[in-house]
């Protein structure tokens, strides 16, 4: 709080008439109130340059860092090294979603076996994939930036109430392109990165060969 930092009347002044986020006060006690007033004033070129700035050292705490070199307090590349603490603590939220994913829905490893005897299907330059276990889904959700890794796929694959898989180009079996969701003698959504709709003219026609000759051929029953 203001009580408890040393700063000038002008300087309080200077900080409110620049818009800055009053919350980025309480950091003072890393550096003098010129050094940080000075630190804003020359990334001003940056959008809400405070509050990044409070977002950078949050994140730069969390990962432990006690700020005793003046590089840390102020990164010379401030958007680069926010993002960079971003990526990294993404990465870690992403660690500990594949966990518990592997830890709630083992039935879906399980069911790989069953499900690939059923499912797995190839044609026109593509493969149908099913996926490993929880792992796997959650994943294909994490690349392609949609929800998929969600509890209510992961739920309804591991009771058997639709079963998601996965479209591959054959030469690029690795690659995450599109995702299927079937139910019963369905397709019923079909999505890319960032929820987008598949190219139809592209996809269509391996999507209509696997509903002919492997759902409709197919007896659903649990498994």
């Amino acid at each position: 709080s203001l009580h408890n930092v040393d700063m000038t009347i002008e300087q309080i002044k200077e900080f409110v008439e620049r818009g800055y986020d009053l919350a980025v006060i309480s950091e003072m006690n890393l550096a003098t109130p010129h050094k940080v007033l000075r630190y804003l004033r020359e990334n001003e070129e940056i959008h809400n340059v405070s509050v990044l700035y409070k977002d950078y050292l949050n994140m730069m705490r969390a990962q432990g860092n006690t700020f005793e070199r003046e590089s840390a307090v102020f990164p010379r590349e401030l958007v680069r090294r926010h993002d960079e603490l971003v990526d990294l603590q993404n990465k870690e939220k992403n660690k500990n979603r594949i966990k518990e994913a592997l830890r709630d829905y083992p039935e879906i490893k399980e069911r790989f076996r069953v499900y690939s005897s059923i499912y797995q299907f190839e044609a026109n330059g593509y493969v149908i994939c099913v996926p490993r276990d929880a792992a796997d889904i959650v994943r294909e959700g994490q690349v392609l930036h949609h929800c998929v890794g969600g509890n209510n796929y992961l739920s309804k694959h591991s009771r058997g109430e639709s079963v998601i898989l996965f479209l591959r180009k054959k030469d690029h079996p690795k690659k995450r392109y599109y995702t299927l969701e079937v139910q019963g003698q369905e397709v019923r959504q079909a999505y890319g990165a960032h929820d987008k709709k598949p190219n139809w003219e592209e996809v269509s026609e391996v999507i209509e060969e696997f509903k002919r000759n492997v759902l409709l051929r197919t007896e659903r029953r649990a498994v």
